[in-house]
């Protein structure tokens, strides 16, 4: 069962990994219908997870995984931790996995959940997996060009745990350096779709940037790095509803993806 499933990505790679969805949650309307189009994932609940009754799935899973929400834990954010409206993780772990006593659970955040400021968050959450049953560890990693092909550069961590196996059976997958790509190589062939005589030069800054839904509204990067891709001629902010049209000046900033 996933929780915070977003628009799918880490539902692919359960998937492929090899296991097969009871249940996919998500609230936002417009991840929910994209998760929808790709049934194969499996069946999918639009709501609040604070809202819903997982009584139904005890016995039933043997992994509870999801993106709760990073905003908590960020280091772009005030790092409230539990504080936070948004956080997720006292319940949208401990107690999914106390009522439908999953054999396992992993978590996806960002790398300020590993931060010192969170440590007594951390080890809170620890102690109560631990008196669930769970053994747990916190790994980091990069999901980003150089480990695992993305074209990003996106520190996380996965916070994953066991119950009845010690978490030092577990690892980390291996990492793919082969599979090193850029945003400019991912998306050429959407953003010269229009003819736009820019996109070859566009491909070769070689962009390596992530977006994130803040406060309602989508934005490319975060504002430490705003500066840095105006100067590269990227628009960072916002989404553009097409591709540059085939006169748009090579020079000037493009915010289409």
């Amino acid at each position: 069962m996933e929780i915070c499933a977003g628009a799918g990505g880490q539902a692919f790679g359960l998937h492929a990994a090899g296991f097969d969805a009871v249940c996919i949650y998500e609230q936002n309307k417009n991840a929910v219908a994209t998760l929808k189009a790709n049934r194969a994932l499996g069946p999918v609940r639009q709501g609040d997870i604070a809202n819903v009754d997982f009584t139904a799935y005890r016995g039933k899973i043997d992994l509870v995984a999801g993106g709760v929400p990073c905003q908590p834990h960020s280091s772009m954010g005030l790092q409230k931790g539990h504080a936070d409206e948004r956080d997720l993780f006292m319940y949208g772990s401990s107690a999914d996995c106390r009522r439908d006593r999953a054999k396992s659970f992993f978590f996806e955040n960002v790398e300020g959940f590993g931060f010192r400021a969170n440590s007594n968050y951390r080890a809170e959450l620890n102690r109560k997996f631990k008196k669930l049953g769970y053994d747990t560890q916190v790994f980091s990693f990069f999901g980003s060009r150089s480990d695992y092909g993305l074209a990003q550069n996106r520190p996380r961590v996965a916070f994953v745990g066991f119950r009845d196996v010690p978490i030092s059976r577990f690892r980390m997958p291996p990492k793919f350096p082969e599979w090193r790509t850029t945003v400019g190589e991912a998306l050429i062939d959407l953003v010269a779709a229009n003819g736009w005589d820019g996109a070859e030069d566009w491909a070769r800054n070689k962009a390596n940037i992530g977006g994130s839904e803040q406060f309602g509204r989508l934005a490319f990067s975060a504002n430490l790095r705003k500066q840095a891709w105006i100067e590269l001629g990227i628009d960072p902010l916002g989404i553009a509803k097409s591709a540059p049209s085939a006169d748009h000046p090579k020079g000037s900033c493009s915010n289409s993806r």
